[in-house]
Parts: C-alpha cells; structure tokens; sequence
C-alpha cells in the first residue's frame, strides 16, 4: 500500500526520537529539529504542492483525490513544534477521535509522540496504525490525561458527535484540547458545525496556528458547488479545572 512505501511512511516505522519531558526546552532541539524537517518533506505537501502549481484555483476532483489519500489535516512545523510543547507535561500523549486517515496524526507519531486514536471506521489505508473502533464515553474516560486532538471531526448527532465527544473527555477532567479546523468558523464546509465551536466558549485559545492552505477551488457543499478557499488552522483550548 501506498503509506508503505513513501518516505514519510517509513520514518515511521524507524526508532522513535526519544522525547524526554524532564529536559530543558533547548538541550534536544537540535535532534529534533533534524527529525522534524522530515515531516516537513511529507507526501501530503509534496502532492498539494503539485496539485497547486501555477495555479489560482483547483477544480474539485484533484482536491477530493488529494483528501482522499491524506484526509483534509496537514500539520507543519510550528503546529508540530507546538503541540510537542504543550503535551510536554503528559508525555507527549494524545487521544485522536473522529482520527480518520490519521495523516496529521502519523505526523505527531513519527516525531515520537504517543498517539492513540478512534473512529467509527477504521481505514485499511490508515496513516497512523494505532486506530480502533469507538470510543465509547466510558472508554474515552480511560485517555483523559492525554491531550484531546481532533482533525476535522465528524458532523454527527447524538453521542457520535464531536460536542458530545468533548463533553465525555471534560467530564473526565481532561483539559487540553487540539483541534485543526477552517479558520473561519461559520463555514463548515468541511466538517464540524456551530454545536462544537459554540463547546469552547469556557475554555482559552493559547494559540491559533495557520496550516497550509489550498487556493480557490470548487468545493463540495451539502447542497450544491460552490467556489471556495479552503484556510485550514490548528487552535489549541485549554480549559481551567
């Protein structure tokens, strides 16, 4: 399969970089970094890149070709550099719900970060290989002392949906929650709705880190195409106990 044999694939495969909480935010930067610059060269970017050369606008096929193979989540350099900082504390975990393909996860794991992620379906062309099916509340519970990270979630109702996700993960006292998501939060074009933006009202945004976007392009929407761009970005909510 594809995720096998790309370069990107296969860092993941090699050792971990061991990440020690307990060292200082300098003393392995530098290791790091190199490990980084690899997912920088991700096969994500490198199709996007081809895809939008020289171009102002993509049409809509191209683009759901791109999504299908990598999902709609990329991560880049800051937003990994971020998320490594801000799981430092729990050891570099993470809890993915609604983990899909799992690219942007695979990213995190391949920086050897620990992440563990649920679905309702659990691809056969994954990119993170550690995805199962669920959660159900209870379980959730079990990773609340994980980072919650979330990747253009599912637009659901009822115990399924994203709102209700991070209710069960808040219920459990987890606090940390990663999401990456359009920039401009009435369009949801691509997921996620007004229920689960409107969950974060109590919690603060330490940052908002923009991801690599797309141009124009003819979008699919629910009822008709539209032309659209497509500004993907990371937020990150802490919520205070």
């Amino acid at each position: 399969m594809k995720q096998q044999t790309s370069p990107f694939r296969r860092s993941l495969s090699q050792a971990a970089f061991p990440i020690n909480p307990s060292l200082s935010h300098d003393s392995d930067r530098g290791e790091f970094q190199a490990r980084l610059s690899e997912a920088a060269l991700n096969p994500a970017r490198t199709n996007m890149l081809s895809i939008t050369k020289d171009k102002t606008w993509v049409e809509a096929r191209p683009f759901c070709d791109h999504a299908a193979r990598y999902g709609l989540g990329m991560l880049n350099q800051p937003a990994i550099e971020l998320i490594r900082e801000l799981t430092a504390p729990r050891g570099h975990r993470l809890v993915s719900v609604f983990t899909g393909l799992g690219y942007a996860e695979a990213q995190l794991a391949s920086q050897g970060m620990d992440v563990i992620g649920f679905d309702k379906e659990v691809h056969a062309n994954r990119w993170l290989e550690g995805v199962y099916k669920g959660p159900a509340g209870q379980k959730l519970s079990r990773f609340a002392d994980r980072a919650l990270f979330m990747s253009f979630p599912d637009r659901n109702e009822g115990r399924a949906s994203p709102a209700a996700v991070l209710r069960e993960y808040l219920a459990a006292e987890g606090d940390l929650v990663l999401v990456v998501t359009e920039q401009r939060e009435h369009l949801h074009a691509f997921g996620c709705d007004k229920a689960f933006f409107d969950s974060f009202r109590g919690a603060r945004c330490l940052e908002t880190i923009e991801l690599p976007a797309w141009p124009e392009l003819v979008a699919l929407s629910a009822a008709r195409y539209q032309y659209s761009d497509f500004k993907p970005v990371l937020r990150a909510y802490l919520f205070d106990r």
